[in-house]
């Protein structure tokens, strides 16, 4: 039981550090109404797209998003439902509108 605890621990703990950058909390909330390609987040970011590879592999290593590749387009969503939980309680918590 203690080890379960620890790994849950251990997940929030990932999970929060990996938004606590406001642009890797940004794409999340841009993906929260579901799946985007990367030039569109790009764009809707402003993100630099080195800056967004790496923001997005982040995010990967974290296992909150995934991908899938359409020819040469990579198109992203959120695999994790604990992001959406996380989201909503921003939202209700720090009377943050998470919608972009």
């Amino acid at each position: 039981m203690f080890e379960t605890v620890k790994r849950r621990r251990q997940r929030v703990s990932e999970v929060l550090s990996a938004l606590s950058n406001v642009d890797r909390l940004h794409i999340v909330c841009l993906l929260s109404d579901g799946e985007v390609c990367a030039g569109d987040l790009a764009k809707k970011t402003r993100i630099k797209r080195s800056s967004m590879s790496q923001h997005l592999n982040v995010l990967k290593d974290a296992r909150l998003i995934t991908y899938r590749r359409e020819h040469r387009v990579l198109y992203y969503s959120i695999s994790d439902p604990l992001v959406h939980e996380l989201l909503n309680t921003v939202e209700n918590s720090f009377s943050v509108v998470v919608d972009v």
